[in-house]
């Protein structure tokens, strides 16, 4: 199996309301939420945090369980359309959502899963975050040459919050992932198998709001 290396760039920050202690990049990144292709819901759930169910959008679909080559299980997708010009992320993708408990904060450091998408499959893949209602890109879209993901390699795709400014969940704040899949170029079926979707990051005790 040929694989890429892993492609890292910038994660969007956020505003961080005044707090006693609030985590920042340097804080012991931990397993927040994983996705492993068993089933639609969240295999590992962190502490501090709820995770939601992998759900599909507009003409996406997925089956879980499917066989993912040297990854054990995954979800086998389909529907993705055909433009060159990323979809609307809420219309056509896949989403998943975590929402800091009322005691902690949530910081988000990194996201990454494997992905492999047949010779009908598509040929570009972005990934989305929206933190309430606001849009926050995870900056461009990672595009894989024709060749190369017809061959049916498994890929590795990471990204990594680089910005210097941690990106924090306050208590409460619910953070939603879509993962884009498009321009697939040939007919039949468009789909991408994709496994071990997993957010890295820290939990923080909620420390209470600075005094006056």
């Amino acid at each position: 199996m040929s694989l890429r290396p892993s492609l890292k760039v910038l994660l969007c920050g956020l505003a961080i309301a005044c707090t006693v202690l609030v985590p920042t990049q340097s804080s012991a990144q931990t397993l927040l939420v994983s996705y492993n292709g068993t089933s639609a819901s969240a295999a590992t759930v962190g502490e501090g945090l709820t995770a939601g169910d992998l759900s599909a959008h507009g003409s996406v679909s997925f089956t879980a369980g499917a066989n993912f080559p040297g990854r054990n299980l995954g979800y086998d997708t389909a529907g993705w359309p055909t433009g060159t010009t990323p979809p609307t992320y809420n219309l056509n993708s896949l989403s998943f959502s975590l929402t800091a408990d009322a005691t902690h904060q949530i910081e988000l450091a990194q996201v990454s899963m494997w992905f492999k998408s047949g010779g009908n499959g598509p040929d570009q893949i972005k990934l989305q975050l929206t933190v309430s209602d606001n849009l926050n890109p995870f900056n461009n879209t990672v595009a894989e040459g024709v060749l190369a993901l017809s061959t049916g390699s498994a890929y590795n795709f990471v990204r990594t919050n680089t910005s210097g400014t941690a990106l924090i969940l306050q208590p409460g704040q619910t953070a939603r992932f879509f993962i884009v899949g498009f321009d697939y170029k040939a007919t039949g079926s468009s789909g991408m198998l994709i496994t071990d979707i997993e957010v890295y990051g820290a939990a923080v005790p909620e420390p209470g709001t600075c005094a006056l």
